[in-house]
């Protein structure tokens, strides 16, 4: 491309050209920086608070059981002790659909389920029917099965092991569900 501007001209508008070119990048920084700063703000407000208010909890706590004797320190203990019972309790508590997944999650290859009854109670029942392809396969179900840790007994009639292969079963699983 040829320039027919006196080499002076060019020279002073590309000193120019720099100039607008600094300005603008200055600038666009200086907002990136302002934004940034009024985004962040209110989350370090937030955090100083969050930790203020901990650093005041773990004081006051300190200062009770400095203040207190060893038998409301026990008393405070006990208390705390019965709520994490609870809390245990609740977390430790599985739903039957759990327990139902966990018979479907074993399940082996050769066994196909076709019914699901439960029956709760203090001690609920779980129906399971199907049908196995061998007596291995069923065999081996029943084991899986008294291995889950919740499952208290597993009962299979000798009866369901008649036939040799394609065999329709009927198994009985009680536990806490």
């Amino acid at each position: 491309m040829l320039n027919f501007l006196p080499e002076k001209k060019q020279k002073e508008i590309k000193r120019v050209y720099r100039t607008r070119l600094t300005i603008v990048v200055s600038v666009g920084v200086i907002i990136i920086s302002i934004v940034c700063f009024a985004l962040l703000t209110p989350s370090y407000y937030l955090v100083n608070k969050a930790s203020n208010s901990a650093a005041l909890l773990v004081e006051n706590i300190t200062r009770i059981i400095e203040e207190s004797d060893v038998a409301d320190a026990q008393v405070v203990m006990n208390s705390f002790s019965k709520e994490l019972k609870l809390l245990k309790d609740i977390e430790s508590e599985r739903y039957a659909s759990e327990r139902i997944a966990d018979i479907v999650a074993v399940q082996p290859r050769g066994i196909t389920l076709g019914k699901l009854l439960l029956l709760r109670g203090e001690k609920s029942v779980l129906h399971i029917g199907g049908i196995a392809r061998d007596r291995e396969e069923l065999v081996t179900y029943k084991a899986i099965l008294e291995g889950l840790t919740w499952a208290d007994e597993v009962d299979l009639p000798i009866e369901n092991l008649a036939q040799g292969r394609d065999l329709p079963f009927s198994m009985t699983v009680t536990g806490e569900f």
